[in-house]
């Protein structure tokens, strides 16, 4: 489908429908007061619409209505990321400018780990695509981490003496590029 949704400064998401004979894109719906300030976090699929926030929320909402079904209230600070699991549709993950990273599970409505940056705040994160699934978050003052959803601490850490703003995997997960501040992309193995 041809839609975008994206979240704005003023707290709304809005999705537009993209084509290539309209130079301005078409509003097909909104959701004027999503969150208090900023939407920082944005991740929609075809269930539903997961939206993270300055005022350090996560909110879940239908795809279908556009309807809140949940709100999740773990973060301290403002969340700069929010995912759903690779490989089970029933977990979610967030990070924040608090060095924290949640998995949270939609079924059982409960958060089932957390970890905890050692410095610093968690800007982006992804997850891997090989056996062990693990998220990896990059941030500022941190080292670029590893996370299994089974063990509290890091599982690996590659030390940066950058400020990593995003962090993305590829399509077989054996590599992922990470982009700093200073304006460069660096590729890990």
């Amino acid at each position: 489908n041809n839609t975008v949704a994206v979240g704005f400064s003023d707290g709304s998401v809005k999705c537009f429908t993209m084509s290539r004979q309209c130079l301005v894109p078409k509003v097909d719906w909104e959701i004027p007061c999503a969150h208090k300030g900023n939407v920082s976090a944005m991740h929609m699929n075809q269930d539903y619409i997961l939206t993270g926030g300055e005022d350090n929320l996560i909110r879940i909402w239908s795809r279908g209505n556009r309807k809140m079904i949940n709100q999740i209230n773990f973060h301290t600070k403002m969340v700069t990321k929010i995912m759903p699991d690779l490989f089970k549709p029933n977990l979610i993950h967030s990070c924040s400018m608090d060095k924290q990273v949640y998995s949270y599970d939609l079924k059982q409505e409960k958060k089932i780990m957390y970890h905890t940056a050692k410095n610093g705040h968690l800007l982006d994160m992804t997850q891997k695509c090989t056996p062990e699934f693990e998220l990896v978050t990059v941030g500022f003052n941190n080292p670029i981490a590893y996370w299994d959803i089974d063990v509290v601490a890091s599982t690996a850490e590659i030390p940066t003496t950058q400020k990593c703003n995003c962090i993305d995997m590829s399509p077989s997960g054996k590599y992922f590029l990470v982009g700093t501040e200073d304006c460069f992309i660096y590729c890990y193995d």
